[in-house]
């Protein structure tokens, strides 16, 4: 059921997402505008995801908040692409609403997976494989939407896809939500962050999806200067996805081969390399081919995530911890990524701007190979290769 959830679930978020910055472009709006869009969005998800995600674990559920965000992920959607006129508060209040919805939705979505069971949790990578095969098929319905129907029919193919993930999730039962004898406080909330390797792994992921978000903002730009038409971007969004799922099948197995912060440091250096090519191509056709470097990053990257903060939260905090470290490491970049990428771009032009956004993996990696040279007493088991963990 999962599967069919994170299926649908994503191929309604490609339909969402994929043309929310050419809508704007579209529009008129002007670089700096459209990154201070993307940025409120990113600031009011952030506040979104620590206050559902301990709200969730005070009140021991979490599937009604599921099914909450998820509509008025729709409603806004809704909105923001049949406004008839052109006002830039308008526009940025329903992106933020639209964006605030969906980030908060797809980390609820995923906690409900890893707070299910052992069986669940063990298999994320297989089930969260199911998803990028959603937005790999959501991105050129969205393309054919716009070409054949124009961006307003966006919002009905989202709410359309919505009604089924929906349907499905009523026979999903509520997570098992640790219910501890003292009530929870905001200060349990705050230990996570006292953790030296709760944080050590937020940084880490927090200058990888830095990196990572460009793709939404420098690279589309790019495209835009090269000519690139809706069918082209589309099919950057749908190589992307399809070359996801074989890491996210074998995450597991080769975290235990070469260690989740191992795979990381691969996936920091397949980034800065993907980067300095986009800053090197000249057409449309090489910036499309570029994108398949996604098999070797966004995988990694989003099972390293789940896993590691899951094994750094206590049990009664499963759902903040989670929520907490998205908002600081995904809510944290896309806060980011939208003002460095507009910034670069303004001063520098598109390519210097993806050139310098490449150069900044050299910070996760140094962070990584610390994190690897703490003492083993200071790192979890899943941190750990197969061979350290049998010496241990």
């Amino acid at each position: 059921m999962y599967c069919g959830i994170y299926l649908f679930v994503f191929m309604a978020e490609a339909i969402s997402f994929c043309f929310m910055m050419t809508y704007l472009i579209s529009l008129g709006y002007s670089t700096m505008q459209r990154s201070a869009v993307f940025s409120v969005t990113a600031l009011a998800g952030i506040f979104g995801q620590i206050g559902i995600g301990y709200h969730c674990d005070r009140r021991h559920y979490l599937k009604p908040m599921v099914f909450v965000t998820f509509i008025i992920y729709a409603a806004a959607n809704a909105g923001y692409y049949l406004y008839p006129g052109r006002s830039f508060v308008v526009h940025l209040l329903l992106a933020v609403a639209t964006g605030a919805s969906m980030r908060i939705s797809e980390g609820l979505l995923d906690s409900w997976v890893l707070e299910s069971n052992a069986d669940c949790r063990s298999h994320y990578g297989m089930i969260r494989a199911q998803g990028s095969l959603g937005w790999a098929i959501g991105s050129p319905i969205a393309a054919s939407i716009v070409q054949h129907a124009g961006y307003p029919f966006l919002g009905a193919g989202f709410a359309i896809v919505t009604a089924i993930h929906l349907t499905l999730a009523c026979f999903v039962p509520e997570a098992h939500k640790v219910v501890r004898s003292s009530y929870l406080t905001v200060k349990d909330v705050e230990k996570l962050l006292s953790g030296r390797r709760f944080r050590l792994i937020v940084e880490i992921l927090f200058f990888m999806f830095i990196v990572a978000m460009t793709c939404d903002y420098a690279v589309i730009d790019k495209m835009n200067t090269l000519k690139a038409s809706a069918a082209a971007i589309s099919w950057s969004w749908s190589i992307q996805a399809i070359v996801e799922i074989p890491l996210f099948l074998a995450g597991d197995r080769l975290a235990e081969r070469f260690g989740m912060m191992g795979l990381l440091r691969f996936a920091a250096v397949a980034l800065g390399v993907r980067y300095l090519l986009y800053g090197l191509a000249v057409n449309v056709t090489q910036m499309v081919m570029i994108a398949g470097m996604q098999f070797f990053t966004f995988g990694i990257m989003t099972i390293a995530a789940k896993r590691l903060v899951d094994q750094q939260t206590p049990p009664e905090l499963k759902t903040s911890g989670q929520q907490l470290a998205m908002a600081l490491y995904n809510g944290g970049s896309l806060l980011c990524a939208p003002l460095l990428s507009g910034g670069l771009e303004t001063a520098w032009g598109v390519n210097a701007a993806l050139l310098t956004v490449g150069a900044i993996t050299v910070i996760p990696l140094g962070l990584s190979i610390y994190y690897s040279r703490l003492p083993k007493d200071d790192r979890t088991r899943s941190d750990m290769t197969g061979q350290e963990r049998r010496a241990r």
